[in-house]
This record gives structure tokens, sequence and C-alpha cells, in this order.
């Protein structure tokens, strides 16, 4: 495919194009699935490791602690659940204790050696004698060890033994004066502050296993009592974890610190840039453990004093699915971690991993989602912001000089989280009564979430700009969702922005592939080398039916096909900036953000170190792409709501095993033979 500039005027505006055309044009990062893995170093990630939960505990524990204790005590917890032991982290920070474990059954002998070598001489048993048999108290007692359990009738009295004990132990409040709330229904929420609490002895207060009237979790009211003491709240977790009737309903929203991101993997990142933004934990060191609900969060819950001790905080990944949350939040801060400690052998993280935040770290793999939102400005009572309707997937190596392009169909469906349902919302559907009710239970068309997000922000008073990030960030989290993973960093632009550069540079000569009607002779493109103007662009970029009607074409798959070659050219159009005026891309990549071409969260300065780490590579540039699974039927399905059609939906069904393993090859950087249309342009 060939593609030129129609009249060279202003340079500024040719490269402008090259640039903000590709912003029209939807994307998402993606998961990375993992080969059969290796353990050990790589560069700066140190895996902490061993066969088992319990000897990775014990690795840990040896690492942190190489000449013993200094309060002789020891944090022993079961190695097969996590609900006692989730809210321990405080508590082992208090008597500066590794967090050990062991079979409930009988008594690992493994920890039994390690317990000897820490010169210890008591341990703290977490659980009762159904959690943890008396055996296993029985043959530490022979040890000659003392054994003190700590529990309560269930999980949420244990969190609040523990939170006695500290504050015992400390005479008063943690120097913060906080104290932590979570849910109980799993471990992802308590255990992202790990290493916060147990560096600051912060007790971490967990929700009650019966339900409310109300049908959620709560605390119960010894709990509460004790945390009306304390001057601040923190709330990892959003509401559809922890209502705000529990907490902010209790103590008010000046007390209560929340943060929260769209699944407990995103949740842990925003932990974590929280923490080091708030200067809790400064540290070099980040560590990294499974997420996973069959996990039990038991390599992140024996992490925290090794962590705590560097100062470092702790993001959750799905084993070989979901990293690109934690791996983004590394790339983003590399200039701050040296070193990254993994917990866990390579079952729980496999080594694909390991490259990949190796990767992160040398700052070399870049994944971001470049978003294009359908905003026309038709006068300023006429704005209309629509969907994404093509999202194209991105992945940048500087190193070997390759970009990645993976679509992911615009009517695939997913499950909307949040507490921000809204029932009567277009192109949703509330199979409940209540939007409180209906969390985790509402569908949402993916190219509807940019519209979501920024009509959300539009009613809480947001002016253009800052909606147009709102719908980027619900975007994002939508593609996620899908695609199970979270992105952090984005790119967004809207088609009318490109039809007017296009005007101004005098057209676009593109080589079509197809010919292309738009509903009349006017809007009709003929195949082959032609200019197109600011119109013109419009209809190729965005027309389908042509391909059905002409060719016999799936519609979707092959404006997705169509869209990534033009985003190819364009991509390679922008690192020949000094054809058009620039000394170098990353200085053309930031006027277009300075001039408001396009709009970013990501830092002038990674924009100048990508983008001329590429053009200095450009001649060897390959630039591939793909699209994920794109069957598309009809559906007559009344739950999903009307599009304008009676309860006709288009649904592109999302088949789990076939992202995974497109995206396996995506994250490789290999030249990609998996899914629909691959494509690769040297």
């Amino acid at each position: 495919m060939k593609l030129a500039l129609g009249r060279k005027r202003p340079f500024v505006f040719a490269a402008s194009l090259a640039l903000a055309t590709a912003c029209c044009f939807a994307a998402v990062g993606t998961a990375c699935a993992a080969d059969e893995p290796v353990s050990g170093v790589v560069g700066a990630v140190d895996r902490v490791w061993g066969n088992e939960a319990v000897d990775t505990a014990i690795a840990a524990s040896k690492e942190a602690f190489p000449e013993g204790l200094t309060e002789g005590v020891v944090v022993l917890a079961r190695d097969d659940d996590y609900m006692d032991s989730m809210s321990a982290t405080g508590l082992a920070g208090a008597y500066d204790s590794p967090i050990l474990l062991t079979n409930r059954m009988e008594l690992s002998s493994q920890v039994l050696k390690e317990i000897k070598r820490l010169k210890a001489h008591t341990v703290f048993l977490i659980g009762g004698n159904v959690a943890v048999k008396p055996a296993v108290e029985n043959a530490l007692i022979r040890a000659g060890l003392t054994v003190e359990r700590i529990f309560g009738n269930e999980a949420s009295d244990t969190s609040v033994a523990c939170a006695k004990m500290i504050e015992e132990k400390d005479g008063s409040r943690n120097s913060l004066d906080t104290a932590v709330v979570a849910t109980s229904i799993d471990f992802a929420d308590a255990l992202s502050v790990s290493s916060f609490a147990y560096k600051y002895h912060i007790p971490i207060f967990i929700t009650t296993s019966y339900d409310s009237e109300a049908g959620d979790r709560v605390l119960g009211a010894e709990a509460k009592a004790m945390i009306d003491g304390y001057a601040k709240v923190f709330v990892p977790g959003g509401p559809g974890a922890l209502p705000k009737s529990s907490v902010e309903g209790v103590w008010g929203e000046e007390k209560v610190t929340r943060v929260f991101g769209m699944t407990g993997y995103d949740t842990s990142v925003a932990v974590a840039k929280k923490m080091m933004e708030d200067g809790y934990l400064p540290g070099s060191t980040v560590g990294v453990a499974n997420g996973m609900a069959s996990a039990k969060g038991l390599d992140a819950l024996t992490s925290s004093a090794l962590l705590a001790k560097n100062d470092a905080p702790l993001v959750l990944v799905e084993g070989t699915i979901n990293t690109g949350a934690a791996v983004a939040f590394i790339a983003g801060n590399n200039n701050v971690f040296d070193n990254v400690k993994v917990f866990g052998g390579t079952y729980v993280c496999p080594n694909d991993l390991v490259e990949e935040i190796d990767d992160a770290l040398s700052n070399t793999v870049h994944y971001v989602a470049v978003l294009g939102s359908d905003y026309w400005d038709r006068g300023a009572s006429k704005k209309v912001v629509q969907g994404s309707d093509t999202q194209i997937i991105m992945r940048v190596d500087t190193e070997d000089a390759t970009v990645s392009l993976l679509t992911v169909p615009r009517d695939t469906y997913y499950v909307q989280r949040g507490d921000d349902c809204r029932p009567n919302y277009p192109g949703s559907t509330c199979i409940c009564g209540s939007s409180s009710a209906c969390l985790g239970k509402t569908w949402y068309k993916s190219n509807y979430a940019f519209h979501y997000g920024y009509y959300q922000a539009i009613e809480n008073g947001s002016d253009h700009t800052a909606a147009t990030r709102a719908g980027a960030v619900k975007a994002c989290q939508a593609l996620s969702e899908i695609a199970k993973v979270g992105v952090t960093d984005y790119i967004l632009c809207d088609i009318g922005t490109v039809q007017k550069v296009v005007e101004t540079i005098g057209g676009l000569t593109v080589n079509l592939p197809y010919t292309i009607d738009w509903g009349t002779t006017k809007n009709r493109l003929y195949a082959g080398e032609q200019v197109l103007n600011g119109d013109d662009f419009n209809v190729a970029s965005r027309e389908r039916h042509s391909y059905a009607e002409r060719y016999g074409l799936p519609e979707d798959a092959t404006r997705q096909s169509v869209d990534r070659m033009l985003l190819c050219n364009l991509i390679k159009a922008a690192l020949n900036s000094d054809e058009i005026g620039f000394d170098n891309t990353g200085d053309l990549l930031n006027m277009l953000v300075a001039s408001g071409f396009i709009q970013t969260n990501i830092s002038s300065e990674r924009i100048s170190e990508w983008g001329n780490a590429l053009q200095q590579k450009r001649d060897s540039l390959v630039v591939q792409g793909a699209s994920g699974p794109y069957e598309v039927e009809r559906y007559d399905w009344p739950e999903l709501g009307s599009n304008g059609e009676g309860s006709i939906q288009t649904v592109a069904d999302y088949h789990e095993e076939e992202y995974v393993a497109i995206a396996k090859e995506f994250c490789s950087g290999s030249r990609m033979n998996s899914g629909y249309y691959v494509e690769t342009w040297n």
C-alpha cells in the first residue's frame, strides 16, 4: 500500500495526520500468556520462590531475616486458605516477624527448621482449632516453643484480635493513626496493602461473612468501635467490594480514603501508586505475586516482611493472563525501580511474566491504548460523542523495531463492574431492580464504554476535554475486562480533528484495496490509488457494509483489516519526521500533544524516548496486525436492551481461549500467525 501527501503544504499538518489518524482507531492492551517457564533471576528481576507456598514463605523469611529475629516471634498460618491470615500483616510488622505457613493438619517439617534458624521462642498461630488442628500446636510445644492462638468466631473476629494485639504491643495506635477496612469476599484488596500494613503496624479490619439486611457484608460492632478511635480509614477496593454505606456512610468522606481499580489487579496497582505518591513506600523495589483465587493469596501474604523492609509496594497478577496492569505500572516507574521481587514458583508466576517485567524495566516494550472517540463538533449546541467502533491493540518494541496491532471486535459485550450501573443507559441492560443489586450483572457493548464515561463526567460538571479523558479511562477499563489486562496509558483523538487535518494538507494519497460505498454515489471510493479529502478519509476509515454487499466479506473484520493497513503506513510516516521539518520523532509527537491534535497521559519524556528509539531503526521496522475472534451474530435478547432495532442486538462472541492464544503470540513480538486477517508489513 502506497501512502503520500496530496500537496506538501505545511509540514506540521502532514505530521499531525500521520499520528492523529492513528488515534482514530481505539486500542487496548492485552494479556500475555506464558510458555513453560524456567526459574531464576532475569536482569533486575529476582524470583523468591519454593516448590510450594510453604517453601516460598521460607525463602522470603530467609532473605528478610538472614541473621534471625529481634523479637523472637513468628506468625504462623495455614497453607490452604487466606481468611484468617489476611489481617495478620500489621501484627507481623509490630513484632518484626515473618509470616510462615504450615499444613493445617500437621506441622510442616521444613517450617519447624526455619523457626529454629530464626531462633524464635514464640509462635502466634493464626486461627482456631478448626482452622489449624491441635496437632500443629502440640508439635510446636514439643519443640520448646510458646504458642499463642489468635482467632475469633470467624475471620472478621480474628482481624479484631490482631488489631488489639497491635495496639497492645505498640502501646497506642500506629504512627499514621490509620486503620484499613477491606472485604472478606476475596484476599486481593486486603493483601494489596500488605507491605504498607506491615511497615506501619496498621490493623486490617475485614467484613463479616454474613450479610446485612441490604445484602452487603458489613463490619462487626467491635470492629466499628475500634475504628472510631482512628483518625483515618484507608479502603482498598471499590464500592462493589465494600459499599459506601459500610464505610463513608459511617465515618464520613473526610476520614475515608478509598483507592480502587476495575479489578483486584488494578486495585493493587492503584494502591501501589498511592503508597508511592504519598511517600509511604518510597523504595526502589516492587513486589509481584499471583492474585488468582486458586493461589489463595499466600505468596502475597508472606511477601509482606521482605517488601516492607525494602519500602516496596506489592502488585498482583493473574498468573499467565492478567499481567498488563502490573507490567504497565513497572514500566511507567522504571526510573524508580531497579529491582522487582517476583514471589512464587514458575507455576504461579511463569517465566514469560519475568521476561515481561524485565522488558518493562529496560523500557523497550510498551503497550498503549490508543483510543478514538467519534466526536462531532456541529456547533456549540450540537456536539455529539458516540463510541469507539474500531479497537486495536498496539504493542511497540523499540529494541526489535516491531509494532504489533491486535483488534478487539467492537460488538463484544462485557460485564460492567463498579457502582455506576444505570439501568436505562443505552446499550446496557440491568436485569435486577436497583443499581446496588445489579453490581456485576450489567452487560455493556464495549464500544459504548467511551460514550458512557464521557457523559457520566459531563453530568458531574466536567468540560469536554476532561470528559474525553474520563471516556478514555472507561474505554480502557472495558477493554481490559475483555482482554484480562489493565492498561493505564492511553492516546486519544477524535475523528473531527483528523478530517480537518486531511483538508488542511490538501488530501491524502492512498491505495485502497476495496471499492467502498457509503450510501450514495458521492460517497463511493474506488479501489486503487487516489487522493482522499477529509470526508473521503472518514468514509475509508469507517464504512463497513460495502465489504459484505460487494465482496461477501465480514463487515467489521474487513474494516478492521483496512484500518490496520492505514495505521501501519501512518506509523511509518510519523517516523520520517526529518522529511517533514522536525529534528526527531519525539519532537513531532510532543508537538501533536501540545497542539491539541491528541490527548495522552504519557509524559513528554517517555514520548520522546519511545519515538526517537523507533526512528533510529525505522529502516528495519516491521508492523504486523491481526484480529481477535470476530464471529458476529445478531441475537434476539430483550435483556440486552434496544439498539433502535427492537430487541435485536449485534454481539461478538468472546472466545477467551482464542484470545489467550493470540495474545501469547502477540506479546512475544514474533511474527504473528494466529488470529484473523493476519498481515505483516515491512
